[in-house]
């Protein structure tokens, strides 16, 4: 037993905690991952959140002639490349009387309705935002597979919004007026000009009936006339279909009355 020395034991004081100190919590680990998994997830955003509102600005050369025909066009980055094959078709002044397909690096996109010929390649419901995602990416647009018509598209600059005051698809600029309709690809091309530029020329009679009979006009008029063009564009409400796209382009409408 110890010694009895007389001295009463003496306890010792609890430690009081300071008030307004707050003791350290400390978390499971995997609740601590669920949770920056969870605020990850919150911040990533779908294509459609980040692309919704971007407008594109494309530049479309026509590959092959001396005339240099190109077209510059501000289109909302959403639009799905069936959308883009109608403006194309209105800025050029295509009849739309052919097939065609847009093609990336990667892929092949042909036109709705004709994937049962090419079973490989995808169909045209792709938006522009998944194809063309930062300046100077491109695409090829084919039109007309017999005369093979080719389009080089370049995205030149994304917009964050539309601008105010505008209704989009805008032409913007352009040079020249497109080729008519089967004339016999860029060869063909450049022969019809020298016959409609020149009146004593033996064919220039047949050929004026010609284009006059397929586009209603007396004459062909080279200049890229860019109000007609977004007259045009003002009057399609895309997605569109082929009854009401042929009402509003002037070319068009005279085209389908003659078939």
């Amino acid at each position: 037993m110890p010694a009895n020395t007389g001295k009463k034991p003496v306890a010792k004081k609890a430690t009081a905690s300071k008030k307004g100190v707050k003791k350290p919590v400390f978390k499971a680990a995997n609740a601590t991952k669920k949770n920056s998994a969870t605020a990850v997830a919150k911040k990533k955003k779908l294509p459609y959140e980040i692309w919704g509102n971007k407008i594109f600005r494309l530049k479309v050369t026509l590959g092959g002639t001396r005339e240099n025909v190109w077209r510059e066009i501000l289109v909302p980055a959403r639009f799905t490349l069936g959308n883009l094959h109608y403006i194309l078709q209105t800025t050029f002044g295509w009849l739309d009387c052919h097939l065609n397909y847009f093609a990336s690096a990667t892929d092949r996109y042909t036109a709705d309705g004709s994937t049962e010929l090419f079973p490989e390649d995808k169909d045209q419901s792709v938006k522009l935002y998944a194809v063309l995602q930062k300046v100077k990416d491109r695409l090829l647009y084919e039109y007309d597979f017999g005369d093979s018509w080719e389009h080089y598209i370049e995205l030149t600059e994304v917009l964050p919004r539309r601008p105010k005051g505008i209704q989009l698809p805008l032409c913007v600029d352009g040079k020249h007026r497109g080729p008519p309709e089967d004339c016999g690809s860029y060869e063909g091309f450049t022969r019809f000009l020298k016959v409609m530029r020149t009146p004593s020329h033996k064919e220039h009679k047949g050929m004026k009936e010609w284009y006059t009979g397929r586009y209603g006009l007396d004459s062909y008029d080279p200049v890229f006339n860019k109000d007609e063009v977004n007259q045009a564009l003002a009057s399609l409400d895309l997605p569109i279909k082929w009854e009401r796209y042929i009402a509003h382009c002037p070319w068009l409408a005279k085209h389908s009355q003659a078939k």
